[in-house]
């Protein structure tokens, strides 16, 4: 919840350069055999398309450590590594090719070989400034008019990341729809469109409802990996 999804959606943007039709769905999906083909399917649009950007969300589900996996598993992990051959052999192939985990560990080590996944990127949680900018942003797309501004909104939900704060906006409208509701769809003046505001009763709802999804372990674990990977590299 964090934003990796948008990350490369938007380096696809920068670049002019379109997502593939594919997904890892498709590929959890198949049957044994199949999933291979969905694969090099997949690569195969990107390189007709190019410059394209093939992005893996959830990567470690599908292509996590060989020790014991099955033959099917197996046969998926060395599919995707002839695809990354076929690129880095291909002067020209102009084929980005992004990966998202939560779970880094389980990757197979052999993904960070050189021609593989030369970078890697730590997406941490948004700051005060990023927490602003995303209030902001669903305030901005909001049908109703907000009793805090993104400020103060920001400034307690630290730690939150993106899919938090997100939640938070949407659960302080079911709350405001349910005061509506018990009001019989009209505010203390009788104006229905007024019983539409948020109030600071509907956010407090809210905070009390959604904590934050990340912890702080789970922050130290992933970014002490990241230091990990960049001592390597």
């Amino acid at each position: 919840g964090v934003g990796k999804t948008t990350h490369a959606k938007a380096v696809g943007t920068a670049a002019s350069a379109p997502f593939p039709s594919g997904s890892l769905g498709s590929i959890v999906d198949a049957a044994a055999g199949e999933a291979a083909r969905h694969v090099r399917r997949l690569f195969s649009i990107a390189r007709q398309c190019a410059p394209s950007v093939v992005f893996l969300d959830e990567f470690q589900a599908l292509f996590g450590r060989r020790e014991g996996k099955s033959s099917h598993a197996r046969q998926l992990v060395s599919q995707l590594f002839q695809e990354f051959d076929r690129i880095e052999q291909t002067p020209d192939a102009r084929v980005v090719v992004l990966a998202a985990t939560n779970k880094p560990r389980m990757i197979d080590p052999a993904f960070f070989s050189p021609g593989r996944f030369d970078r890697v990127v730590y997406v941490g949680l948004p700051d005060y400034e990023g927490r602003v900018a995303i209030f902001r942003s669903l305030e901005g797309r909001s049908s109703a008019r907000w009793p805090a501004t993104p400020e103060t909104l920001a400034e307690k939900t630290e730690g939150y990341s993106g899919a938090d704060i997100a939640s938070v906006a949407r659960f302080a409208a079911l709350f405001c729809v349910r005061r509506w509701e018990k009001q019989g769809g009209d505010d203390d003046d009788g104006e229905e469109e007024a019983a539409f505001r948020l109030l600071r009763d509907d956010f407090d709802a809210a905070l009390a409802q959604v904590k934050p999804s990340v912890t702080s372990e789970m922050t130290k674990s992933l970014r002490a990996w990241f230091e990990s990977r960049r001592r390597v590299g």
